[in-house]
């Protein structure tokens, strides 16, 4: 009605709902009232078939809903009430037949159980138990620094040999990345080479279609050269060909002249001296007339070679003009070629400084640097090629260094896990030693004195002071002084003990006054100790619900003979 009925097996043959819910009925249902210390009354209606009841206050009022909600467990009304849970509720209030019947094989068990209620407040928790089982944990599935196979040492000593292993490889990898900036910087260099090659090649091309430019200019030239050398040939003749002296005088002038000498020697009446003079100057006018004849006739000559060389002249310098007019036009068809070509090389290839300088070479100059620069390019090919052939086999120790890394990743993952559950375990044990501690300083004097109170009680003082530490665990001093381990006792006394002591740990874990079930736990008490565990339970708790499950009529006479009062109801 608290907490619900579990559906599932919890590693039963059979789950809880299962076991209880009814044969021959659909309902499967419940409904009860409790009163808190504080007065407040509270109703529950339960359908076990479903997860959460109905809790109503006192004014009949459905509130529910003002707990908070389990997904697994449901409602926790009644936790929030109590603070106590389905599991402290079972192992404190509730005592069954299977938790008192215990023979002499089971005595060990119950020595236990009270060593673990007066150590730790708990009779399932033992301290040492505990202890152990977190050492055990430690060793089993960490290990620590003075074991060996265990996982921490497993992992430790992989990582150090995979470190080892690692920093070889990392030489390795460093060989690979000298190797990796080698082949970048002969990249580069392949990449510049190869870009001066094709501009080589380009301007080479170029070149050779320039040649016929070039041939057609030396052509003119050639012809400017021959001009030249006839018109200084023209000129030379020339200059030869200058008009002769003139040697002889007019005929004309050079007859009036004879006719005036022949007068005046006529005029002089002397023949002989007039016939010397008309014969000698009859001699000079034929031979002046013969070279006048002569110069005449040279003198045409001479202008109409002049003219003839005028005119030639004019035609060579014309000829020159048009030699060096050609020229002037294949120079200047070369020059924008050349930049047309400079700049489509600057957009195909890009910038550079030694483009002008190329341009200018000769075809033989370029082959021969086309030549130099391509034993560079092989060389760097050749280079390029030994440097994948070191890659190639640098791979696979790269990939085993790969999985090394991964490998070690792991590792320390594994190692980080393992560090932190032994810190994990290492702050439990340390945990529980602090808290054991403030148990034996707290609690366990606080037991131990109840457990004296209980065992005076029900033994009629038979037993009296009941101690406990960690050497010699739970001791009991007998009538006569000596103390004795709690095994010597009977399981009787035993018996009664761990029921009293558990019921004494009510007062420690809730401040309400929780009701006690009693399920045929004085089974196997006889008369003596059923009536003076009745009578210790009568007195000291008083002030709570007791419920006493049974078959038999034992414990109603037993009540009759203290004078308690009870109710009694039949089923």
């Amino acid at each position: 009605m608290f907490y619900g009925i579990s559906k599932n097996k919890n590693g039963k043959d059979i789950s809880d709902y299962d076991k209880y819910t009814p044969w021959n009925a659909e309902e499967f249902s419940g409904k009860m009232k409790y009163t808190l210390d504080n007065s407040k009354t509270f109703e529950i209606f339960r359908d076990f078939s479903k997860k959460n009841p109905k809790i109503y206050n006192e004014n009949l009022e459905d509130i529910s809903n003002n707990f908070n909600i389990d997904k697994t467990k449901g409602n926790q009304f009644f936790i929030e009430q109590t603070g106590i849970d389905e599991t402290l509720f079972l192992n404190t209030m509730t005592i069954c037949q299977t938790e008192t019947v215990l023979d002499n094989t089971k005595q060990n068990v119950l020595i236990q159980k009270l060593t673990n209620v007066v150590s730790s407040g708990d009779d399932n928790v033992s301290y040492k138990k505990t202890i152990d089982k977190l050492n055990k944990k430690l060793l089993e599935e960490v290990g620590t620094a003075r074991t060996t196979e265990r996982p921490i040492n497993i992992v430790e000593d992989e990582i150090k040999k995979l470190e080892l292993e690692k920093s070889d490889l990392e030489l390795c990898k460093a060989n690979m990345q000298n190797i990796e900036n080698e082949e970048a910087r002969a990249k580069i260099d392949l990449e510049k080479i190869e870009n001066k090659l094709n501009v080589l090649k380009e301007i080479k091309e170029y070149k050779q279609t320039e040649i016929l430019e070039e041939q057609r200019i030396g052509i003119n030239k050639s012809k400017i050269n021959e001009y030249n050398n006839k018109l200084n040939e023209l000129k030379q003749n020339q200059t030869n060909n200058k008009f002769a002296d003139k040697k002889c005088l007019n005929p004309v002038v050079l007859l009036i002249i004879c006719i005036l000498v022949i007068g005046t020697s006529v005029l002089l009446k002397n023949k002989i001296i007039s016939l010397i003079l008309g014969i000698i100057l009859g001699i000079v006018f034929l031979i002046d007339c013969y070279k006048y004849s002569s110069f005449k006739k040279n003198l045409n000559a001479q202008k109409e070679n002049s003219i003839k060389c005028s005119k030639e002249i004019e035609i060579v310098k014309e000829n020159i003009i048009q030699c060096e007019s050609e020229i002037s036009k294949d120079r200047q068809k070369i020059e924008e070629r050349r930049t047309e070509k400079k700049q489509y090389i600057i957009n195909k290839y890009g910038e550079d400084n030694n483009l002008d300088e190329y341009m200018l070479e000769e075809i033989k100059e370029i082959e021969e640097d086309i030549e130099q620069n391509q034993k560079e390019y092989n060389e760097i090919i050749l280079k390029e090629n030994t440097i994948n052939i070191e890659k190639s086999n640098m791979a696979n120790q790269l990939e085993d260094l790969v999985n090394k890394e991964e490998r070690l990743q792991y590792l320390y993952e594994q190692k980080s896990n393992l560090q932190e559950l032994s810190n994990a375990i290492n702050l439990a044990g340390q945990g529980l030693e602090d808290a054991y501690k403030i148990m034996k300083n707290t609690i366990t004097p606080k037991f131990t004195n109840k457990l004296t109170d209980i065992i005076k009680t029900i033994t009629n003082e038979k037993y009296k002071n009941v101690n406990f530490n960690d050497e010699n665990g739970l001791t009991v001093e007998l009538e006569n002084g000596e103390y004795i381990n709690c095994s010597r006792l009977s399981i009787g006394t035993m018996d009664q003990m761990y029921l009293a002591l558990r019921l004494s740990v009510l007062d420690e874990v809730s401040s309400e006054s929780m009701p006690i079930i009693l399920d045929e736990a004085f089974a196997y008490y006889d008369k003596e100790r059923l009536e003076n565990i009745l009578k210790y339970i009568s007195k000291q708790y008083a002030n709570r619900q007791i419920i006493i499950l049974t078959c038999t009529n034992r414990e109603c006479e037993a009540l009759d003979n203290l004078n308690e009062q009870y109710n009694l109801v039949n089923f």
